[in-house]
């Protein structure tokens, strides 16, 4: 099998392997426990998109309720926030 050797996340190691039918395996190893600091800043991130999806609803009531939207055909691609 081909491999890429080891790429180190931080948290884990992985190793990426292409196996006969083409697909990509990972073989990963945690490479310490989560600490305190790791699950609040899981949690922070968490609320940080909640956040971001509750300004994304009500915009989406907001523009939903202006009288040319009954016109207008709204798609999920058309709403999507990209926060990176």
């Amino acid at each position: 099998m081909e491999g890429r050797g080891v790429a180190d996340h931080g948290f884990i190691e992985s190793i990426y392997l292409r196996e006969p039918n083409g697909y990509v395996v990972e073989l990963s190893v945690p490479t310490r426990d989560p600490g305190e600091r790791d699950l609040d800043q899981a949690q922070q991130e968490l609320d940080r998109s909640r956040s971001s999806l509750s300004v994304s609803l009500a915009m989406l009531r907001v523009l939903s309720a202006h009288p040319l939207a009954s016109r207008t055909s709204w798609t999920s691609s058309s709403l999507f926030v990209n926060r990176f």
